[in-house]
């Protein structure tokens, strides 16, 4: 007899390719135990030319008609095509109805793709998508890639990482409504706020709608993504979690391991509050090791929820709650568009185990802690496709236990004020170096670090003020007054860069040429670098750069490591009237500090206060913040204008640049975030930003414009000679000749001083005399 062809991972729908044979659209006829089964129901339908049935069985079967392959859905996983043999006879069996072992074809919600959230007897199935887009912010063109590849699968859940910033989720966006009208019902659940580093939850608002959703924080940059969505047709519930996780080695494996209580944690308390859904965990964990313990810590028991793995992809992962799913079909997508070092990974599901909501689900989500201290590193595009982005630099992971800490002991037992209450206790207050509640926190600080109750308590307070400040015996540190340079003077020209030039790994794999491109490729008059250990050589090999720019990088910080954060600046442009630095924290790494620079803007008199900082890890504490303003205020003079850049290893919102940020009452306007790389100034808004790929490094290269405003002198002129109270001293002290030397780059400030072009001092810092 003819035979069927079969066309795999393809998928003919009205509008794609065929037309829709079932009532209603978009629903399959029937659950039957094989293909050949609906072949049977093909052969029995006037006009039927193709099926449509899902990959395993029993399968899911589709009617099709008017088929057109060439117009069809290519590289669809898990559904298949089978196209009815030429000149094969209908039989006289009535096509319109479905045999008795059928659940009925409800509507997918969407009408289009075969089976997308759709609901039968099996169960609600979907397919769901995780997908590292890898930096995902440099253009329209990149969008509509990247769109394509989503479009491509048309899944009904997905997470999306590395789409950091809003304008790449607009564009995104976009991009996937502009192909095709039956795309224009995916929607972006809730985004943390800060531009953080999250596993973004896309999903069909056709199918699904949102109950609740949020993010939670776990460090300086990166958040959990979740959303409880609600499945049209059935009413049922489902909780979607989305992850990026802290790239690394060995370092990192205790923060992995609790990031899985706090998922499993976070699900639990959710399932309590708004009531049982199956749970389901998408994103790039950055696993790749099997003597990693997280991954099993999700799958062997012992933690609130228990976890089945999906599906996998390198460091890609798809997790299901055990005894709630069944798998259909997974799949790698090889040769995506879109450029990612990523490929998507996608999974059909079938949703066997369903549970109603509760009649009256929690008017209010479950607590989203506040960011918690900054454990590694920095948000990194990956720089090959065998990895996950690469930290810029990773502590040694904590030791607590992955299990949920017991419960907290009354407040009367703890902290010994009466603000620090049981519910305060409870608050979860998840981070690298937290258990999942304030009192959990404190009983492991006690544990494990040695502190009294007093000091753990406080500790923990001044880590997250708006959680567990309340249990904070002295209360909780005020921020800095604002500087005392106010609003500064009068606006410059000028544009400024911050860079992390991923020191070592550069080197490690010679991209020198690529991380010189990249530089050279941005227009710039003053520069912040974090992770570089010779900035003469850049300088040197940057041609925009060479034999114009000048720069400073303090020596001798103290440390196991050398974390100068050095500057430069047009030379050509400046003059440098003061320089300096302050230790700002510490971690294994050494001290961290912020180095600045007093300039003279020779064509218009101004002057600029440029700071630049490379923040410690572990470490995003009220403390820290005071210590970067303390950096400033105690070296700005009043008429300057304040630039301030970093690697700052927190993001906003953090206790720490909640004391710099005016949007949460600080003295400085953050003009550009790139995340944890940001720009501050001292009240002036930036003309522009942008952040763009800063490969071959693990950081964006983030720059902001600014223009000078109406009160800038159109001449150049000189600043009166300073007074103690209004800049720094100008020092001068004898040297072993008895010549009486002032600091280099002190000459317009110090009366009399003249500099000796070609003379070596090698006081002070060293340099010209």
């Amino acid at each position: 007899p003819a035979t069927w062809t079969l066309h795999a991972s393809t998928n003919c729908y009205a509008g794609f390719g065929a037309e829709d044979l079932e009532t209603p659209g978009g629903s399959p006829c029937c659950t039957l135990p094989s293909k050949e089964d609906c072949f049977a129901q093909c052969d029995a339908t006037a006009g039927c030319e193709a099926v449509i049935v899902t990959s395993t069985e029993p399968v899911l079967c589709y009617r099709r008609g008017s088929v057109d392959l060439s117009s069809c859905l290519q590289d669809y996983v898990g559904y298949d095509t089978y196209i009815r043999p030429i000149g094969a006879p209908v039989s006289g069996v009535d096509g319109g109805g479905s045999d008795g072992d059928t659940g009925g074809g409800d509507s997918d919600g969407g009408g289009s793709d075969s089976g997308a959230g759709g609901s039968d007897g099996g169960g609600i199935q979907l397919k769901v998508m995780s997908f590292n887009v890898w930096f995902a912010e440099q253009s329209p063109q990149r969008h509509a890639e990247l769109a394509a590849a989503i479009a491509q699968q048309r899944p009904d859940v997905a997470s999306i990482q590395e789409c950091v910033t809003a304008w790449c989720r607009e564009g995104l966006l976009t991009a996937l409504h502009s192909i095709g009208d039956d795309l224009r019902d995916y929607q972006w659940s809730a985004d943390a706020s800060g531009q953080r580093w999250d596993g973004d939850i896309l999903y069909r608002s056709g199918t699904w709608s949102v109950v609740q959703d949020g993010t939670v924080p776990y460090d300086g940059s990166r958040s959990m993504s979740w959303a409880r969505l609600r499945h049209a047709a059935t009413a049922s519930d489902l909780l979607v979690y989305g992850m990026h996780q802290l790239p690394g080695g060995e370092e990192v494996w205790g923060y992995h391991e609790q990031n899985a209580v706090m998922v499993t944690n976070h699900a639990a308390a959710e399932k309590a509050a708004g009531g049982d859904a199956p749970v389901l965990l998408l994103g790039d964990l950055n696993e790749d090791s099997p003597s990693n313990p997280a991954p099993s810590s999700l799958t062997a028991g012992g933690l609130a929820a228990t976890f089945t793995l999906a599906h996998r992809n390198r460091v890609d992962y798809i997790y299901t709650e055990e005894g709630r799913f069944s798998v259909v079909a997974t799949a790698t997508v090889e040769d995506a568009p879109g450029g990612s070092d990523h490929q998507p990974i996608v999974a059909v599901l079938r949703i066997t185990s369903t549970s109603a909501p509760s009649p009256s689900p929690s008017s209010a989500p479950s607590p989203s802690p506040s960011p918690s201290p900054s454990p590694p590193p920095s948000p990194s595009p990956s720089p090959s496709p065998s990895a996950s982005p690469s930290p810029s630099t990773s502590p040694p992971p904590p030791s607590p236990s992955p299990l949920p800490p017991p419960p907290p002991p009354p407040s009367s037992q703890m902290c010994g004020v009466s603000s620090c209450t049981e519910a305060v206790l409870a608050t979860p207050a998840v981070g690298p170096d937290s258990s999942a509640s304030c009192g959990g926190r404190i009983q492991w600080v006690m544990d494990n670090m040695g502190k009294s109750e007093a000091d753990a308590c406080q500790q923990v307070g001044e880590e997250f003020p708006p959680l567990c400040g309340p249990c904070a015996p002295e209360g909780i540190p005020p921020s800095l007054p604002p500087s005392p340079a106010g609003t500064g003077g009068a606006v410059v020209a000028l544009e400024v860069v911050t860079y992390n030039l991923y020191w070592w790994n550069v080197g490690q794999n010679n991209r020198w040429g690529a991380l010189y491109a990249t530089i050279e490729g941005q227009a710039f008059d003053l520069i912040g670098f974090q992770e570089c250990e010779d900035v003469s050589t850049v300088i040197s090999n940057v041609p925009r750069m060479s034999g114009r720019f000048d720069s400073f990088a303090p020596t001798g910080i103290p440390g196991p490591g050398d974390n100068p954060a050095p500057v430069a600046w047009d030379g050509q442009r400046f003059d440098r009237l003061g320089a300096g630095w302050l230790q700002v924290g510490s971690d294994q790494y050494g001290q961290r500090v912020t180095v600045w620079v007093r300039l003279l803007d020779r064509t218009t008199g101004a002057t600029v206060f440029f700071a630049n900082t490379h923040g410690p890890l572990g470490d995003c504490s009220t403390a820290l913040g005071d210590n970067w303003m303390r950096a400033v205020a105690d070296n700005i003079a009043p008429d300057d204008f304040l630039v301030y850049t970093g690697d700052f290893n927190c993001g906003a919102g953090s206790a720490a640049i909640n004391v710099l940020d005016g949007a949460a009452g600080g003295p400085l306007k953050l003009v550009a975030n790139g995340g944890i790389d940001m720009i501050f100034t001292n009240g002036a808004d930036a003309a522009s930003w942008r952040s763009v790929n800063g490969y071959p490094s693990d950081h964006p290269l983030v720059a902001a414009t600014f223009e000078a405003s109406a009160s800038a002198s159109p001449s150049p002129s000189p600043p009166p000679s300073p007074s103690p109270s209004s800049s720094p001293s100008c020092l001068c002290i004898f040297d072993v000749d008895r010549t009486l030397t002032a600091r280099q780059g002190y000459a317009p400030q110090c009366p009399g001083t003249q500099q000796q072009d070609g003379v070596p001092d090698s006081a002070y810092e060293g340099g010209t005399l």
